[in-house]
This record gives structure tokens, C-alpha cells and sequence, in this order.
């Protein structure tokens, strides 16, 4: 008798499938958004980015990104060289002339 498929047994097994099929259908609409997310490009934490970053830190030993290096090396460049763009002539005019 335990062998046997009754209604009632179609009727458990079905609606447990059912049960099984929505929870997994949430859970695929949540991975296809983390996924979707994790190659956004607009999201800074996509995998590409993530795996951009570890190769130029392995590459470099930099602890910061690209950007921040670039930022860095622009700064360092602004302050050495900055008495020779137009503002920084201008500024030195005007400490000359007495006019700061």
C-alpha cells in the first residue's frame, strides 16, 4: 500500500513542486540582478573592474586603483610645475607687483 500512487500522494507531491519551483523562481530573479550587477558597468564593483584592480596591484604593488594613482601623480605634478601655468605666472606677477 506504501508503493502506491494515490490522489492524495499527486496532489502532496504536485503542490510541493509547485512550493519548489516559486521559492527557486525568487531566488533565479535575485541571482539574474546580483549577476546583471556584477558586470554593470556603472557599478564600480563589477567583476571586471575587481579583477582590473587585483592584476594592476599584484603588477604595480599599488594598494590604490589606477585612478587614484593617476590622481596622485597629476597632484604631485600640479604642485612641482604649478609656478609655470597661467595661474601660477599670474600669482607670481601679482606677489611682484606687491598685489597679494
Amino acid at each position: 500500500m506504501l508503493n502506491q500512487w494515490t490522489p492524495k500522494t499527486t496532489l502532496i507531491v504536485a503542490g510541493v513542486a509547485v512550493v519548489g519551483v516559486w521559492y527557486l523562481s525568487g531566488r533565479g530573479v535575485e541571482a539574474v540582478k546580483e549577476a546583471g550587477q556584477a558586470v554593470n558597468p556603472i557599478n564600480p564593483d563589477n567583476v571586471f573592474n575587481r579583477g582590473f584592480n587585483a592584476v594592476y596591484g599584484a603588477v604595480t604593488g599599488s594598494e590604490g586603483t589606477l585612478g587614484t594613482d593617476v590622481a596622485d601623480w597629476s597632484e604631485e605634478l600640479d604642485e612641482k610645475y604649478y609656478q609655470y601655468t597661467p595661474l601660477g605666472v599670474w600669482g607670481s606677477i601679482r606677489a611682484w607687483w606687491g598685489d597679494e
